[in-house]
C-alpha cells in the first residue's frame, strides 16, 4: 500500500508567474499564472470561470518569444483568499 499525501501530485509543478490572458466564453482575462506543469496550470483570477469550463490560456512570453496558446478545461478552482 502507498500512503500519498492529500495534495500529492502525479506530475511536479514549477512555480512561475507568467503574464497570461485567460479567455473563456466572451470573458477575456490579463493575469498571471501561479504554476505551471505538464498536465495543467493554475491560473490566478479575482472571478474564475466555472468548473467545466473550456478556457484559452495564452502565455505572453519574453520578447523575442511568440506566444503561446493552449486549451484546456477548468477542473479545480479555489476562491481569490485561499490561492
Amino acid at each position: 500500500m502507498v500512503d500519498v499525501a492529500p495534495n500529492a501530485r502525479r506530475y511536479v509543478r514549477l512555480k512561475a508567474r507568467v503574464p497570461a490572458i485567460l479567455r473563456w466564453g466572451k470573458r477575456q482575462v490579463s493575469t498571471l499564472t501561479s504554476d505551471i506543469g505538464l498536465r495543467g496550470v493554475f491560473v490566478l483570477c479575482d472571478e474564475p470561470p466555472p468548473h467545466r469550463t473550456f478556457v484559452e490560456v495564452e502565455f505572453r512570453l519574453p520578447a523575442g518569444f511568440q506566444a503561446m496558446a493552449l486549451r484546456g478545461m477548468v477542473v479545480h478552482g479555489t476562491q481569490p483568499a485561499s490561492a
